[in-house]
């Protein structure tokens, strides 16, 4: 009877959490703020390639471990175009690969790799009890972060070490939020 009241109020827990994240998740898409899906954790070395349709295998990168939890948000289809994925990095510890985040876009890096428009939002954790860095906006990020930008910068056109990733510009949290849109 003990084991039956326990796995009882497990099972009322895990479903008030998952009730918990459906509502946080329902909230942000009215606050201006993004549900990233991580598929590299912060600290990995083994890319989960993304190539806007579907998860390629994964692969052992040749160079350092991901500065952020990298992922995708996902832009339902509209009529006669397909689902888009938007790679975003979320700024934080280390979050599970599979994990869905509310997170608060606060830059968009723009990126060339191999002539085709790369674009990364970055963000944080819009609950802050999760954040390590807590920018307010991208002026704020530019300044405050100005090192951290520098790194996410440099890892992004180092990663594949080949030259083939080029920056074209930042722009602020307004222009990440926007994109999912466009």
């Amino acid at each position: 009877m003990k084991k039956i009241l326990i796995y009882i109020v497990i099972l009322i827990v895990a479903t008030s959490c998952q009730e918990k994240d459906v509502q946080q998740a329902e909230k942000a898409t009215t606050e201006g703020k993004m549900i990233v899906k991580v598929s590299d954790p912060a600290g990995s070395v083994v890319h989960h390639g993304y190539n806007g349709i579907g998860e390629r295998s994964a692969e052992i990168m040749d160079c350092l471990a991901f500065p952020g939890n990298f992922g995708y948000v996902t832009v339902e289809a509209k009529e006669g175009t397909p689902e888009r994925k938007i790679p975003a990095m979320v700024l934080s510890g280390t979050i599970p690969k599979g994990k869905e985040v509310v997170a608060n876009p606060i830059a968009l890096l723009r990126m060339k790799d191999e002539g085709k428009d790369f674009p990364v939002i970055i963000a944080v954790p819009a609950d802050s009890t999760k954040q390590t860095l807590r920018p307010q906006n991208f002026p704020d990020f530019a300044v405050r972060y100005a090192a951290t930008k520098h790194m996410i910068e440099s890892w992004f056109v180092n990663s594949k070490n080949t030259g083939r990733i080029s920056v074209v510009a930042w722009s602020d949290e307004r222009v990440a939020n926007a994109l999912p849109d466009n």
